[in-house]
């Protein structure tokens, strides 16, 4: 499913609502909340970043063309993140059992050059691990990766 009719008039209903006084844009420091409410999530870096790509006449003021371009570019299928996130737990998942153990995320993270100390390993696959049973299961990959 791509961006749809649907989803454009979520994003008009969305913009008006943060363009109270209806003067046809939103200001910047609103702009984060309302792609909150359409279920992105950017960084403050992101939001300078996407100001600069799409505010076409550099007034800092998020017009509706400027903030639907926005939103088309970043928004992402459901289907297609659900994919995504199946085939990154395959490649950690190296046995196919269907549980990613500790020596498979250290395999893993090695293998991509991350070097955690021993304490941030913990504490990482704590959070991950929320069952607490030493493994992550899908279910607890896919919570982790949509946070």
């Amino acid at each position: 499913m791509d961006f749809n009719i649907r989803k454009e008039q979520e994003a008009k209903a969305v913009f008006d609502e943060y363009d109270k006084d209806g003067n046809g844009y939103i200001d910047e420091s609103e702009l984060g909340t309302a792609l909150q409410r359409l279920g992105l999530n950017p960084s403050q870096r992101e939001i300078q970043s996407m100001i600069g790509e799409v505010d076409s006449d550099g007034n800092r003021k998020i017009e509706f063309d400027e903030f639907l371009s926005y939103v088309k570019h970043t928004y992402k299928d459901p289907e297609e993140i659900k994919r995504n996130i199946v085939e990154a737990f395959k490649i950690f998942d190296v046995n196919g059992d269907g549980f990613i153990t500790r020596d498979e995320v250290k395999s893993a993270l090695t293998k991509m050059g991350q070097k955690l100390s021993e304490q941030k390993f913990d504490d990482m696959m704590r959070m991950a691990d929320r069952n607490g049973d030493g493994k992550i299961d899908y279910e607890e990959y896919a919570k982790l990766m949509c946070q």
